[in-house]
């Protein structure tokens, strides 16, 4: 209905009695709300509870109650009554969604744990165990029943953008009408709000019961969901969503194991298959991921404002303070761009975390350092941290005493002395996630692991750091 759509989706679910969606979070957390969008051709895990139903006007939405085939259970459900994979049953249904997902996407995955792990990453049980869910799914993946239930669900595949109007939760297709709708908006800011993939803009509604009549959405613009190579600039549209980026830095030739390694651990799938590159910069959180890694990537950042004049400015300058930008209010971002590197392993990052899969980062550590041709001397220096202060940072006094350095002179002597340089330049804050003595043990162990990474010509990703590879900092106490 009219009125619902600036409403979140999972609200007008269950106001239509579609209740085996649960709420458990109400922020994208837990994926008790988990649902099935599908548009295009595209079937997606989201959460409800973030999701406002304008953003699905013309999309078919599936919930619990429509994955069994009359009375036979899914196989998912079927499975998940086998391994005893429910106790007090209040994730079981977002779980299952999930399942569902991760099966019509590709089934044979499922058969695999690290696949199975990953498409259930977004959704948390707090009684029964992981090991019934993960059992549940891969023998699901092979069960004779399966392919009849994905025929079931075939029609998910044929739903097609209708471009539905609203008066009060307007969509855009073009950037004219997109700049036209935020001049429109302006005009009644305290009633309105602009989103893209609401993974961040959508908690006011939830927590703070902020309540908006009107609603433009600019996650239907293509011009703003591009990924360009402009005379070796990479240009990356601010409604590209993480899922695509993750997909993309996968790809021969710009395959990137780094970015794609911190983005298999970015919020979860839910938040990955909606939340944009744009919403994460433009949110300006001190622990956002993005931030930092285009910082080490010299990053710019494209805007313009609603009458259609454009600038950019480097990152590095964007930021002010705690969720405060050069950004004026009359501007959107549009694209981040940066030179493509030449090696795309010049670049490595490292997501430091209380727990494994879908958290958010104690502290996010970016190194950019490009050799010469025979990796004798580093050339090129960029270091950026997130989590550290009320903004990220890069070490520019830190960077410009690395840049020109032979690789021969990284002894052991010469990184304990860098380490103490980058402890006077970070100051890092204590807060519920880590102390600052830990920010700062942390950020120097990451820096040692590099350098001395970079003298013995290994290769690093986030997956070869471990406690018996970090190194203490000096000067810093137990």
């Amino acid at each position: 209905h009219e009125t619902d759509l600036t409403q979140g989706l999972l609200t007008v679910l269950r106001q239509n009695l579609l209740t085996g969606t649960k709420e458990g979070c109400a922020s994208g957390d837990c994926g008790a709300c988990t649902v099935l969008v599908a548009r295009d051709g595209v079937v997606q895990t989201v959460n409800s509870c973030i999701t406002p139903t304008g953003a699905v006007l013309d999309a078919g939405v599936l919930t619990v109650e429509g994955v069994a085939q009359d009375n036979l259970l899914h196989p998912v459900q079927k499975h998940m009554v086998a391994q005893h994979g429910s106790q007090c049953g209040f994730c079981t249904p977002g779980f299952v969604m999930s399942m569902v997902g991760g099966l019509l996407e590709d089934a044979a995955e499922m058969q695999h744990r690290t696949s199975a792990v990953h498409t259930i990453s977004g959704n948390l049980c707090r009684c029964t165990g992981y090991r019934p869910i993960i059992a549940a799914l891969q023998e699901a993946s092979g069960d004779p029943q399966l392919e009849a239930a994905q025929a079931h669900l075939g029609w998910l595949y044929a739903i097609e953008n209708t471009q539905q109007r609203s008066a009060s939760y307007i969509r855009p297709t073009s950037l004219d009408e997109l700049l036209q709708a935020c001049q429109s908006l302006a005009e009644h800011a305290e009633e309105g709000l602009l989103v893209a993939g609401t993974t961040d803009a959508w908690l006011p509604v939830n927590r703070d019961y902020v309540d908006y009549r009107y609603v433009v959405d600019m996650s239907m613009v293509d011009e703003l969901a591009q990924i360009e190579d402009v005379g070796g600039e990479l240009v990356l549209g601010a409604n590209v969503s993480h899922a695509r980026l993750q997909q993309y830095f996968g790809e021969k030739p710009h395959h990137c194991e780094a970015i794609r390694a911190m983005l298999r651990r970015f919020g979860s799938p839910q938040i990955r298959n909606r939340g944009t590159l744009g919403g994460n910069i433009a949110g300006a959180s001190p622990i956002a991921d993005w931030p930092p890694v285009l910082l080490a990537l010299d990053a710019r950042v494209k805007l313009i404002d609603f009458s259609g004049r454009s600038r950019s400015l480097p990152l590095s300058e964007f930021f002010l303070d705690y969720k405060q930008t050069r950004r004026r209010p009359d501007e959107l971002i549009t694209a981040v761009a940066f030179k493509i590197p030449p090696d795309w392993s010049a670049l490595q990052v490292f997501k430091i975390t209380k727990r494994e899969e879908d958290d958010i980062s104690s502290l996010l550590g970016a190194f950019y350092l490009e050799l010469d041709d025979p990796r004798q001397t580093i050339t090129n220096c960029r270091i950026a941290f997130g989590g550290m202060a009320a903004v990220p940072v890069r070490i520019a006094p830190l960077e410009q005493v690395l840049t020109g350095l032979p690789v021969a002179e990284l002894n052991e002597s010469r990184v304990d002395g860098l380490l103490r340089q980058l402890a006077e330049h970070l100051h890092p804050i204590t807060d519920a996630r880590a102390t600052a003595a830990y920010r700062l043990e942390v950020a120097g162990n990451l820096l040692a692991k590099v350098l001395r990474g970079i003298k013995s010509s290994s290769e690093l990703s986030l997956t070869d750091l471990s406690l018996e590879t970090l190194y203490p900092l000096p000067g810093v106490a137990e």
